[in-house]
């Protein structure tokens, strides 16, 4: 046993061996891995020469990485610290200050260190760094590029005339050990085939984001870099423009599957038939995240990106949301979101880890993209047990878009078998009552057969509608309540407490015609008579309210040098 000196009633920490140092350390970086390149290992060595001395020996040990960011004194550090990688970290949401500039340019020509790189930059200030950029970069890992371009005239011709004066990555560039690559309107993804990928395999991580329009990326070419890259974990591709291309469909056939058994993630925005056909090419089981954006309505049955989804059985959630536009809305748009929970899709739906969004002008013409959308993706929605219908902006009902056919909205609600509770917006509930309470279209058992729950916003009023539907579920065998949804507060949890939904006897509304509006008005009081464990999506009141604002981060002071030996005679 090893015997410690002891002064007083301490203990030296003198007396630990360096391995043993070496060790803690270790573990400290471990603790912290945000933190250590950031400032800690810094601290640590400026305690005393021996701990200086034990840090340095182990570089690699240690992960050790000069972190060179906003305000940091570039030139010093490069001249008076070890030889030790590289972070280039001036990624944050403002362009490059051009006080920084002198000291990335000086950075970036340390080619053999440097290991990260993320730069957000106006586009003059991008076009001298990455001239530097030319030749081979034999350690870096991680490279995120995004160029800032002064306010233009948003027109057509103007934009594509700009995009051979972007800043580009030189042809010279190489980085053999590239495995993250986010690059953002650069001007290399402006060049015809992307020759920039040609170089770059094994990447574990591709994002592309103001590719001008497909045949810059051709799917084949695309396809065939994929094919290099067996690990890769996301995937991401934005284009600009919809350029609408017959060959893609035709292409679809007979092609060639990759397996890419570790994606994870994909995020796209473009047009509906170029995900098609990526979707045709690879097969990915383990997605996890599934966010899409469709400049135009899907124009395809899109049965290729169904088997995708569908192979996904971690894409399967309880909660789904599809919320249209009104006629107040400037880009009127789909949004078709699934989650875990309700607090998620009513506060950050644009965190869903499934998000689907088409642009589409007119309402009819959303609810029948929709309905064709849902039936494609039959199986991906089978899981979910609440729905909600949502209407952003409202809507005037003396316009030719108001006029859905009932078989519509029929169709888009069928795939959700497993409904248990339907939420409707106040300026939906008189369309989907009149669907489902009509017999035009014949019986509607099939449709939402396990909906026992219809739900609406705290803003409006049931009135009359559904009441035919209810009546016909009962004759059924099949009890179907109407209640109102008071708004989910905000929360640092995503958990609810759902508990409430399987007692009937809360807000309930009368479902005969004793239902006027006087009764409805009486539901306030209801609540504050102790009913409040009831509502949907509230917890019970315990009189106090959780603090949203409980936790706090400290802010971390930077140190981005170390000081000489002066600084440290003292021995530990």
């Amino acid at each position: 046993m090893m015997n410690f000196q002891r002064t007083g009633n301490k203990s030296s920490i003198n007396v630990l061996p360096d391995d043993v140092l070496l060790e803690v350390f270790d573990l400290c970086r471990l603790n912290s891995v945000l933190t250590w390149n950031l400032e800690g290992w810094y601290k640590l060595a400026h305690t005393c020469r021996r701990w200086r001395h034990i840090i340095l020996s182990s570089p690699s040990r240690l992960d050790l990485q000069l972190y060179c960011t906003y305000g940091s004194p570039v030139a010093d550090m490069l001249s008076h610290s070890p030889q030790l990688h590289l972070i280039v970290d001036y990624g944050g949401r403002r362009p490059l200050p051009a006080k920084d500039a002198k000291g990335v340019l000086l950075a970036l020509q340390s080619h053999d260190r440097i290991r990260y790189i993320d730069i957000n930059a106006s586009s003059d200030s991008a076009e001298e760094l990455f001239a530097v950029m030319n030749g081979l970069f034999p350690v870096l890992e991680h490279l995120v590029l995004c160029v800032e371009y002064p306010d233009i005239d948003e027109d057509e011709d103007e934009s594509e005339s700009n995009e051979s004066n972007c800043p580009r990555l030189p042809p010279t560039f190489q980085a053999p050990r590239l495995q993250y690559l986010d690059l953002n309107r650069v001007g290399n993804l402006g060049e015809e085939g992307l020759p920039l990928l040609a170089s770059l395999s094994g990447l574990v991580s591709l994002t592309l984001i103001g590719i001008p329009v497909s045949f810059y990326l051709p799917l084949e070419y695309l396809a065939s870099r994929l094919s290099l890259m067996p690990q890769l974990e996301s995937l991401g591709l934005e284009f600009n423009y919809y350029v609408p291309s017959d060959d893609i469909g035709r292409e679809l056939a007979n092609v060639k599957r990759i397996s890419l058994p570790n994606l994870s993630d994909i995020f796209f925005k473009g047009d509906s038939s170029y995900l098609e056909g990526i979707a045709a090419r690879i097969t990915a089981p383990h997605l996890t995240s599934f966010r899409a954006t469709f400049l135009t309505e899907p124009s395809s049955a899109l049965l290729h990106l169904s088997g995708l989804l569908t192979s996904a059985l971690e894409l399967r959630f309880p909660v789904a949301s599809i919320k249209f536009s009104g006629t107040r809305v400037d880009d009127p748009n789909v949004a078709i979101c699934m989650a875990s929970s309700e607090q998620t899709l009513d506060h950050w739906p644009h965190f869903a880890p499934f998000h689907i969004v088409f642009y589409c002008e007119a309402l009819n013409v959303q609810v029948a993209s929709t309905e064709r959308l849902c039936t494609a993706l039959t199986s991906v929605l089978s899981a979910v047990e609440k729905l909600h219908l949502d209407l952003d902006g409202g809507r005037w009902h003396f316009e030719d878009e108001d006029d859905i056919e009932d078989a519509t909205w029929l169709n888009l609600l069928r795939p959700f078998r497993k409904v248990e509770k339907l939420q409707v917006d106040g300026g939906l509930i008189d369309d989907l009552s009149f669907a489902l309470c009509s017999n035009d279209n014949g019986p509607t058992t099939d449709i939402l057969p396990e909906l026992c729950k219809l739900t609406r916003p705290d803003y409006t009023r049931f009135g009359e509608a559904f009441d035919k539907f209810i009546a016909t579920r009962r004759e059924a065998g099949r009890h179907i309540t109407k209640r109102r949804r008071p708004p989910i507060p905000h929360s640092d949890s995503e958990e609810e407490d759902d508990d409430d939904d399987d007692d009937d006897s809360d807000l309930e509304e009368d479902e005969d015609e004793s239902n006027s509006e006087d009764d409805e008005e009486q539901e306030v009081p209801e609540v504050e008579l102790g009913v409040e464990d009831e509502r949907e999506g509230v917890e019970p009141n315990t009189g106090t309210e959780p603090d949203p604002d409980s936790g706090s981060n400290d802010d971390l002071e930077i140190s981005t040098e170390l000081d000489s030996d002066s600084d440290l005679d003292s021995e530990c």
